[in-house]
């Protein structure tokens, strides 16, 4: 039971981190990648492939991480967060340099909400549910009819 509640925190808080992450990156990252668009369409461009890739892979991907961190730092002398910070950037690598980069900000991300941030089911229920709906609300956008 301990582990089960142990696995089910760490979902909750890579749910909240990639929710903080995806609104982080789309803010920040929009315009000096889509200079040509207006910064609204070049934030929905980059949310709609950032939710894809974080929801799909990147989530996934942290939390397989996390837990062949924590077998590695029960069986060797490793800590724990390099471990974790080892398999992060090794699942990165996965799609290149550029994921690489963003695997590692996700993992600095995770580790600040581990420290700083108590998360409960709410919260990144609710922030799901609100990128969802965006998500939603923009594929007209991308595929319209």
């Amino acid at each position: 039971m301990l582990k089960h509640h142990a696995l089910q925190n760490i979902y909750q808080r890579k749910l909240a981190v990639s929710v903080a992450y995806i609104v982080l990156c789309t803010l920040l990252a929009s315009k000096p990648f889509y200079p040509e668009m207006s910064y609204f369409n070049g934030l929905n461009h980059m949310f709609f492939g950032i939710f894809i890739a974080i929801y799909i892979y990147g989530i996934w991907a942290s939390l397989l991480s996390d837990v062949l961190a924590s077998i590695l730092s029960d069986r060797t002398r490793i800590r724990e967060v390099f471990g974790a910070a080892f398999f992060h950037i090794g699942a990165g690598a996965v799609f290149g340099l550029g994921a690489i980069a963003i695997a590692f900000v996700f993992f600095l991300l995770d580790r600040f909400f581990m420290k700083y941030i108590k998360v409960n089911w709410p919260i990144p229920l609710m922030s799901f549910g609100i990128l969802v709906l965006i998500f939603i609300l923009n594929l007209n956008n991308y595929f319209p009819s």
